[in-house]
């Protein structure tokens, strides 16, 4: 577990906090007291979880809960007083973000906590797999552009095309993306 900022006035459940998630093993835990150092600090590292006890010093809290679920990919509580709950769970509909009510006893902040990090591994790693779904699919789309160059420009079969861009791959010790890219900017210059 890498780090938390905790975003909360000084008191009793500052300290609570505190306790609870360096026995969470959290390595870093940052402190705040306003939505506005939060907003500081969170452009200077790198958190795995956000904390924000309402009411900060300058604000309430949705407002930095909202500006950081856009900006980072964080997972964050809000705790709240049971009777802000309904209003703050509707200003964060659509969020990731989690209200928990005030007050909240030890073992079911930890439940949260727990939960929450969970969660947010499986989202980051659900996340990287698209990503490199997406860069697969862009490749396969230059490779099928480059096939299609190949094709017109040296009137071959596709088959003869692949063979063609994985075998300039190896041996120019490339990606046949690269290769790819290669082709149509050479065959695009020769054009215009």
């Amino acid at each position: 577990m890498a780090c938390a900022l905790v975003i909360c006035q000084k008191g009793n459940l500052r300290r609570g906090v505190i306790d609870l998630l360096r026995e969470m093993t959290f390595n870093q835990i940052e402190v705040v007291a306003s939505g506005a150092q939060g907003r500081r600090r969170m452009q200077e590292i790198n958190c795995d979880l956000v904390i924000i006890n309402t009411p900060l010093e300058d604000e309430f809290g949705t407002e930095c809960a909202l500006d950081l679920q856009e900006d980072y990919e964080v997972g964050i509580i809000l705790l709240v007083k049971s009777e802000m709950a309904e209003a703050a769970a509707d200003r964060l509909a659509g969020t990731a973000a989690f209200v928990v009510t005030k007050p909240i006893s030890r073992m079911v902040l930890a439940q949260h906590i727990s939960l929450l990090v969970r969660t947010q591994r499986r989202v980051t790693a659900l996340t990287r797999k698209v990503e490199d779904l997406q860069r697969k699919l862009a490749d396969q789309k230059i490779i099928f552009r480059g096939k299609l160059v190949l094709m017109g420009h040296l009137d071959i079969s596709e088959a003869a095309a692949h063979r063609y861009l994985q075998k300039k791959a190896m041996d120019l010790r490339m990606k046949p993306a690269e290769v790819a890219e290669r082709i149509i900017a050479t065959v695009t210059h020769e054009h215009s």
